[in-house]
């Protein structure tokens, strides 16, 4: 009995660090996948870093040495130094390696955190919109903080590919999180093309992809991460059949007596 046990134990805990690693490597494909937006958009800020500094150079040559605009471009140069360093430290926060940590989340908190890393990869970020209807218990969750975020991050990701063949002012991301029951849901909804009914239905099976570089693992993913929470997510299309929306829930958690 005591063998059968111990046995039982080892299985568990090779299929946590299984489960571990696979939410691991999701986290660094959703980066792979935007890795080129991200490259774009940490060079503005290098760029704009290099202009500063030449220009202060040239200033420096021509023998205009005065306090005030070199002071200036020092301060820009600074403040274009802090952006891309805030970019990096959110990516290798995403990014970083660590077992599963359940937690009391601030769900609001938690969403803007996955809306900054998402923006901050964006050369030209959609309309993005977050709404939290509260009440007296709060916005807050039991959850692992990187693997909300992860779940987040695809979603948002998969409404951008949705709505590519819209010109860029005209895309609209809404975010909206709601108390459900025992549960908070979050609905993430774009104003794409949209999916069949046929389509909806194998969304989340793995290796099913609507699209043609796609792998089909994202939300096979998202729902796993979801369900082992003890949520759900499903997908229902928008208003008039205009765009989609995906929901998923995480159980409600109140914050401590003295919070």
């Amino acid at each position: 009995m005591r063998q059968a046990l111990a046995e039982r134990e080892r299985m568990e805990l090779e299929a946590r660090a299984q489960q571990d690693k696979l939410d691991h490597l999701s986290r660094l494909g959703v980066l792979g996948e935007m890795s080129s937006m991200l490259a774009h958009e940490l060079n503005q800020p290098l760029a704009a870093i290099g202009n500063f500094a030449r220009g202060m150079a040239r200033r420096i040559e021509a023998g205009r040495v005065e306090p005030g605009p070199l002071l200036s471009a020092s301060n820009d140069i600074a403040e274009q130094a802090q952006r891309a360093s805030g970019i990096m430290q959110r990516i290798r926060g995403f990014a970083g390696k660590r077992p599963v940590r359940r937690e009391r989340l601030d769900l609001r908190a938690t969403m803007d955190g996955a809306v900054a890393l998402f923006v901050s990869m964006l050369p030209l970020a959609p309309s993005l919109e977050q709404t939290v209807d509260d009440d007296a218990r709060g916005p807050w969750v039991q959850a692992d903080r990187l693997q909300v975020e992860q779940v987040l991050l695809n979603l948002m990701k998969n409404a951008l590919d949705a709505m590519a063949a819209l010109p860029p002012p005209q895309r609209r991301i809404l975010l909206h999180a709601r108390p459900d029951g025992d549960h908070f849901r979050v609905s993430v909804a774009d104003n794409g093309s949209g999916l069949a009914s046929e389509a909806i239905e194998h969304l989340f099976q793995p290796f099913f992809t609507t699209k043609p570089d796609g792998v089909g693992l994202g939300l096979a993913i998202c729902k796993r991460v979801v369900e082992a929470h003890g949520g759900r997510l499903w997908a229902e299309p928008g208003p008039q059949g205009r765009g989609l929306t995906l929901h998923f829930t995480l159980p409600r958690s109140t914050p401590e007596p003295d919070a």
